[in-house]
């Protein structure tokens, strides 16, 4: 599967984007909400791994975002978060 990693903190991106590909995933990561819905909008993801707690635009307005957009609204999200 593709899967979109959207995570603001380099380290958990990277830890939870290795640990996906490592059980056979395509895995593609975004470092802001922002970039996210670029990247998704560009090629559609499987499935999208949201941080909630970013800057800017959270995982609560990238969600919406997708929901908004009729192309990303059937995407799966896994959401992801410290909090």
């Amino acid at each position: 599967p593709d899967v979109l990693v959207i995570d603001d903190e380099a380290d958990s991106r990277r830890v939870t984007a290795r640990i996906l590909a490592a059980s056979g995933a395509d895995v593609r990561e975004a470092e802001s909400g922002e970039a996210g819905l670029v990247a998704m909008r560009r090629r559609r993801p499987d499935v999208a791994v949201v941080d909630l707690m970013m800057p800017v635009l959270d995982g609560f307005g990238v969600i919406a975002a997708m929901r908004a957009d009729p192309r990303l609204r059937g995407v799966p999200v896994v959401v992801l978060t410290a909090k």
